[in-house]
């Protein structure tokens, strides 16, 4: 019994061991994207000074308590932004927190405006209290790029694209369309434009007005279109995402924007003043 009773718990331990490294590899990756997104496949944060740390690990932990956190976890996260003096957050995690598990992204996952698109409530079954998690990816974002009261649409869409980049991210590893077409916003190919694709149109629009950057964001923009023509074609076809082989097409096709993303948002950014006031280039 006592062998058996060792055996059991070491067994325990190993599978609870396994979740903390899937856990921290998930954090891992999607701190990549938004750090690739926004800097460039080079950044090393070895290169990065005290004052850019502080600022990233802030954007990381903000990233995190609103698309992720569930069951209890982020209180140091919460902790990291209060330190970093981020306004107007809840003090505790409890403000936030719920029962997820596996069906935690249906109340994070299907829009930064939910899936019906209504600022004032968007997400109908609101398990996961999804405006006051925008608010701590709004105010870590105001906080980090200083910026004013009358800066409020930026602010949006610097927290928007943040977010998108996320879900992208899922995108590119999910391997199951049943709980893709359930749980996740689109990423393109909606009539009603309501996917990531559509949605970073608008916010770039927003974010990228430096005359410097016209030609380059202009063809990025046409980049971006000519990539919804194609998710269109694969999503109104056959009853859209229907079996894994249009799931491999479409994780594929996910990747593809990521990496355009990677490539051509960066040098966009580094143009605009009020990031690389924060962020300047070497």
């Amino acid at each position: 019994m006592r062998y058996r009773i060792i055996a059991a718990l070491s067994a325990l331990l190993l599978l609870l061991s396994a979740y903390s490294s899937a856990f921290a590899s998930d954090r891992d990756v999607h701190d990549g994207y938004m750090l690739k997104v926004l800097f460039g496949r080079s950044f090393r944060e070895e290169n990065c000074s005290e004052k850019e740390l502080k600022a990233i690990e802030a954007l990381e932990a903000a990233s995190y308590l609103a698309v992720d956190q569930y069951n209890g976890n982020g209180t140091k996260e919460l902790r990291l932004l209060l330190d970093y003096r981020v306004p107007s957050i809840p003090s505790d995690i409890s403000a936030i927190d719920f029962l997820g598990n596996q069906h935690h992204r249906r109340y994070t996952h299907r829009g930064w405006l939910g899936p019906n698109d209504n600022e004032s409530m968007p997400y109908p079954d609101d398990r996961a209290h999804w405006n006051t998690r925008r608010m701590i990816l709004m105010q870590t974002v105001k906080k980090v790029f200083d910026l004013n009261d009358s800066q409020k649409q930026l602010q949006d869409s610097i927290a928007a694209v943040i977010y998108y980049i996320h879900i992208l991210g899922d995108h590119i590893a999910e391997t199951d369309y049943q709980k893709m077409n359930q749980n996740l916003i689109g990423v393109g190919g909606r009539n009603d434009s309501f996917d990531i694709l559509h949605q970073l149109i608008i916010h770039f629009d927003v974010l990228f007005t430096s005359p410097t950057v016209a030609s380059r964001y202009s063809n990025l923009r046409a980049q971006l279109r000519l990539m919804n023509s194609d998710f269109s074609t694969l999503i109104n076809r056959d009853g859209g995402v229907n079996t894994q082989e249009k799931q491999r097409q479409y994780r594929t096709m996910a990747e593809k924007l990521m990496n355009i993303l990677i490539n051509q948002v960066p040098p966009l950014l580094q143009e605009e003043e009020w990031f690389k006031k924060v962020f300047p280039s070497d």
